[in-house]
């Protein structure tokens, strides 16, 4: 396999960014045949790139677990581990670093599974060529789909013309604010069926249900003590809105609903403007109702309180 056509299957993985440092993209040594990859992350989604990566030179490992860092080590046992990324990335041997990145927030109540930036405001980390360097900070909006036109553009690889991400090159080397003026995320299914839909911009974030249901789908919560403690003061029985507007810049904690609020309907009508246009661009298959489970799937009923526990009292 050569460079670039691993470049073309490692972007294509899903959670995780290839970091390519300039001498060795654009250096003398570009054409080598195999790259020295380090992999951070050894355990869940740092496992599904174990098959794309192995072959070719993986030289280290990093996981702050030991467990899972001895679980990658097996895999790869000629590979250095470190449980430190900064000392991982400093060796000097490495060429090409696949980084994972979490898929959703905490798994907490009102955080994984839902859609506000507690539930999909995630870490992104990059180091390499092209202003990928110095430790600095970009507070701009992007997401997981602009890492794989990133690495098209450091590897001077073809964009598909299908991808609806953006590069982030724009963002490093200071010549744009922003690539993005709104950002579109969903769920159908986690445990349930819970489809949701939102749409982010600088200032406002829109969120809709699509369930038609007026309390907590309970079973999309992981099981821990703050879900026992919320369902001790009657969190079941609260009611959820159908529609919810927050504006981002006095109420970052999205905690004060303004769907509902009169002189909020000309933002609420563009936000849901701007929703139903991607919906319709996208094909949406809630455009026509329900979105069927994967074939092979088992649901929870969303009544039910966790996976073991049937049926919400």
């Amino acid at each position: 396999m050569h460079r670039r056509q691993f470049l073309k299957s490692a972007a294509s993985i899903g959670a995780g960014t290839l970091i390519l440092p300039r001498t060795k993209l654009f250096g003398a040594d570009a054409p080598s045949n195999k790259l020295n990859i380090a992999l951070i992350g050894t355990w869940g989604r740092g496992e599904a790139h174990f098959g794309p990566i192995s072959s070719e030179n993986v030289v280290a490992l990093c996981d702050v677990d030991e467990e899972h860092l001895a679980f990658g080590a097996r895999k790869f046992p000629k590979a250095k581990t470190y449980v430190d990324w900064r000392k991982c990335l400093d060796q000097k041997d490495v060429n090409a670093v696949v980084i994972c990145t979490t898929d959703h927030g905490i798994a907490f109540p009102h955080m994984k599974c839902n859609l506000t930036d507690h539930g999909i405001a995630v870490m992104l980390i990059v180091r390499g060529p092209s202003g990928f360097s110095g430790g600095k900070v970009v507070d701009s909006m992007v997401s997981h789909l602009d890492i794989f036109p990133t690495v098209c553009e450091l590897a001077g690889v073809e964009q598909p013309d299908w991808l609806r991400g953006k590069s982030l090159l724009p963002l490093v080397e200071g010549t744009s604010q922003a690539i993005h003026d709104e950002l579109f995320f969903e769920v159908n299914f986690h445990a349930a069926y819970e489809p949701l839909r939102a749409v982010r911009t600088n200032r406002w974030k829109y969120i809709r249900r699509f369930d038609g249901r007026k309390i907590p789908v309970l079973v999309n919560c992981d099981a821990g003590e703050s879900k026992s403690e919320r369902l001790a003061q009657g969190w079941q029985a609260r009611p959820v809105a159908e529609e919810l507007l927050f504006d981002l810049w006095y109420d970052p904690n999205e905690s004060n609903n303004l769907a509902l609020e009169s002189e909020q309907k000309p933002v609420l009508q563009e936000m849901r403007g701007r929703l139903e246009r991607w919906m319709i661009a996208t094909d949406d298959p809630l455009m026509s109702g329900p979105v069927p489970p994967p074939a092979g799937a088992k649901l929870n009923d969303p009544d039910d309180i966790s996976p073991s526990q049937k049926k919400a009292i």
